[in-house]
């Protein structure tokens, strides 16, 4: 196989082990169970707790870079990547909201997770960037570019 399907191969099992380390993280009970209040917020203009906010961000980051090295080939790797942020992340919420696992679902968590995965994302694009400027090729991440001297 050539390096740079075998880098998208890695970027996937990164992706995959990134999106259920976020399930593990956001659909675990809380406790309470069906008896307990459910709470939600979807005010966008409501006050966002910064703690929250920061571990969305960071939870998100690891999806958006392997989502963006794994779609690498795509026209705008970055919307892609971020489009899937948003789009698993709502699914989160509303999981949140229906299930009986006491959990809250909140706007700001969609918006810092897209966020998130948006950062992810750009960070792929620089080390992909960082990489093919030092001299290498990011086909492989590593595989050297095949000049002529003379």
């Amino acid at each position: 196989a050539d390096r740079r399907a075998i880098v998208e191969r890695l970027a996937l099992v990164g992706l995959v082990a990134a999106l259920i380390a976020v399930v593990a993280l956001t659909l675990q009970p809380l406790g309470g169970g069906f008896d307990a209040p459910r709470s939600s917020s979807f005010n966008p203009l409501g006050p966002i707790r910064r703690k929250d906010a920061l571990d969305n961000l960071l939870l998100f980051l690891p999806v958006g870079f392997f989502a963006a090295l794994r779609w690498r080939s795509k026209a705008r790797p970055v919307v892609w990547a971020t489009g899937l942020a948003f789009s698993f992340s709502f699914v989160i919420e509303m999981a949140q909201w229906v299930l009986p696992i006491n959990r809250a679902a909140s706007i700001h968590d969609i918006m810092f997770n897209t966020l998130g995965g948006f950062a992810g994302a750009l960070a792929a694009v620089f080390v992909v960037n960082l990489v093919e400027r030092s001299g290498r090729s990011v086909d492989g991440l590593g595989r050297e570019l095949q000049t002529e001297t003379f």
